[in-house]
C-alpha cells in the first residue's frame, strides 16, 4: 500500500474515534458533586443550616449560651416525636413528667445547658492562668475539636417543605429532618444511626 494511502487511512481512522470520543463526552451528564445530594440552592441551605447547628452547639458547650438555636432547631410536628429515651430525658430535666410532646428545639436546647452539681465551681468559663476552663460536655455530645469542622453529606431527598439529611460528622451517622419555614431551613429532628468510638 502506498504510503499517502496509508497516511490517509490512519487520519481517517483518528478522526472516527475523535469524533466518537467528542459525541461521547457531549451527551455525558455532568456528574453530582457527590452521590445521593442534590446540587440544588435548598440543598446547599440545608447543608448551611446543618454546619451551622454544630457551630452553635459547639459555642453552647463553651458559654452555656443556646440564645442561637432558634435559628437552626424549631419544633414542629414534622419532625417526629423524640425517642422515649429523649422524652424521659425531658420529663426529668423539666419535671414535666405528664408531657411527651417536646419539641426537638426544646430537647436541643435542654440537652446543651449543663447544669453543675453543687460540688462543681460557679464559674463555667474560667482561666487559671492555662487557658480557659471547659464546661463538662453532654453525653452523646462529639467533643470539641480544632480545626475546621468537616461534615460528610451522604444524602439529602427534598419533598418540597419536608427534607431529610443523612451525613456522617466523623463520629456518628446521624439523619436530620428539615422543614422549610419562611425560607429558611430548620431542623426539626434528628436521631443518630451509628456510633463509632
Amino acid at each position: 500500500m502506498p504510503r499517502n494511502k496509508r497516511f490517509l487511512l490512519a487520519a481517517a481512522a483518528f478522526v472516527f474515534v475523535a469524533g466518537l470520543a467528542a459525541l461521547a463526552l457531549a451527551n455525558q451528564k455532568p456528574a453530582a458533586a457527590t452521590a445521593g445530594v442534590p446540587d440544588t440552592e435548598d440543598s446547599r441551605l440545608i447543608q448551611d443550616s446543618i454546619y451551622r447547628s454544630y457551630e452553635l452547639e459547639q459555642h453552647a458547650v463553651l458559654t452555656q449560651d443556646t440564645s442561637g438555636f432558634g435559628s437552626v432547631f424549631v419544633n414542629d410536628a414534622r419532625g417526629g416525636p423524640l425517642s422515649p429515651g429523649q422524652i424521659e430525658y425531658m420529663q426529668n430535666m423539666t419535671g414535666q413528667f405528664a408531657k411527651t410532646d417536646f419539641g426537638y428545639l426544646e430537647y436541643e436546647s435542654e440537652w446543651f445547658t449543663v447544669r453543675p452539681t453543687p460540688e462543681e465551681a460557679e464559674p463555667a468559663l474560667d482561666s487559671d492562668g492555662g487557658g480557659p476552663v471547659l464546661r463538662p460536655t453532654p453525653p452523646g455530645t462529639l467533643a470539641l475539636r480544632s480545626g475546621p469542622l468537616v461534615l460528610r453529606f451522604i444524602s439529602i431527598a427534598i419533598d418540597g417543605d419536608l427534607a431529610m439529611a443523612t451525613l456522617d460528622d466523623g463520629g456518628r451517622t446521624r439523619e436530620m429532618v428539615l422543614v422549610k419555614m419562611d425560607g429558611k431551613w430548620l431542623i426539626a429532628g434528628g436521631r443518630i444511626l451509628s456510633a463509632r468510638l
